[in-house]
């Protein structure tokens, strides 16, 4: 069957160019030369933070959504723990403090002493009232770690006792949801700690507004913000390498698509002069 088999050879032509970047980590894609307009914003509220600070983590995405959240998130976690920080970090969705263990395992052999840099708080019950009593008084909403030992006692978190005693919080997710009831619900305690939020790209719409309107000073969205990252701070890592895959992917397709469109006009035209020819 020629058309199977024209399915088949491309198929493997797309899949043989994705794996190409991959394969061989070459440069495919060029660099961005516009960067999204609320970069800079973000990267203002991201260079006042000051180093050495504690900072909380919130994992707040589902498995299905891992790949883009860790690429978007990926240079932020990397560039505070360079600047020393000790991340503190914690979930509503009973998968986030695996996902959090799973995200700081891939980026653990750059950093040989990173399980003194994080505590790993697990998950917090009661949704938006867990959220609303974690802001206000975090020692009664969580007393122990995931390890069992107590949460508090690590020296980089004895100072925390409110909310906006954290140098910034950053909650990475695939939600809009989630993240409304974050803001909504830390509005009244986070005090003038900065509050980043690093989303997959199908809930950036939604939380636009509240960045657009100031109620948190950083918002860092899939693919493009990880890359926007990286290439600020010159520290090329795992969205450069996706961003080649995506580059050059879109680029064969429309190219396939563009040679079969010319094709298909071309067998059309032919066809209609043979069958003009075999008129009487």
């Amino acid at each position: 069957n020629p058309s199977r088999l024209l399915r088949h050879i491309l198929s493997i032509i797309l899949v043989g160019v994705v794996l190409l970047p991959i394969i061989t980590r070459a440069k495919f894609s060029p660099e961005m030369g516009l960067f999204p307009s609320e970069w800079e914003k973000t990267n203002q509220a991201i260079q006042s933070i000051p180093a050495g600070s504690p900072l909380l983590v919130v994992f707040d995405y589902d498995p299905a959504l891992a790949g883009e959240l860790e690429v978007a998130a990926s240079p932020v976690i990397n560039h505070f723990l360079a600047l020393d920080a000790h991340l503190a970090l914690i979930s509503t969705n009973p998968t986030g403090p695996a996902l959090g263990e799973k995200f700081l395992d891939n980026i653990r052999p750059a950093y040989p002493a990173l399980h003194l840099a994080y505590t790993n708080l697990g998950y917090l019950a009661g949704g938006p009232t867990g959220m609303s009593l974690f802001s206000t008084d975090p020692r009664q909403a969580v007393a122990q770690a995931v390890d069992g030992k107590p949460a508090w006692d690590v020296p980089a978190l004895t100072g925390i006792h409110h909310l906006a005693d954290f140098g910034a919080v950053i909650i990475l997710t695939d939600n809009a949801d989630t993240g409304r009831l974050w803001i909504e619900q830390t509005r009244a305690s986070i005090g003038n700690t900065p509050l980043l939020m690093v989303v997959s790209a199908q809930a950036e719409p939604m939380i636009r507004p509240y960045f657009d309107s100031g109620q948190i000073q950083g918002l860092i969205s899939g693919l493009m913000g990880g890359k926007t990252y990286e290439q600020t701070y010159a520290t090329p890592g795992l969205a450069r390498h996706y961003w080649d895959t995506f580059g050059i992917g879109i680029m064969t397709t429309v190219i396939l698509i563009t040679v079969g469109s010319i094709w298909s006009a071309v067998k059309s035209l032919s066809a209609r002069k043979k069958a003009g020819l075999e008129k009487p």
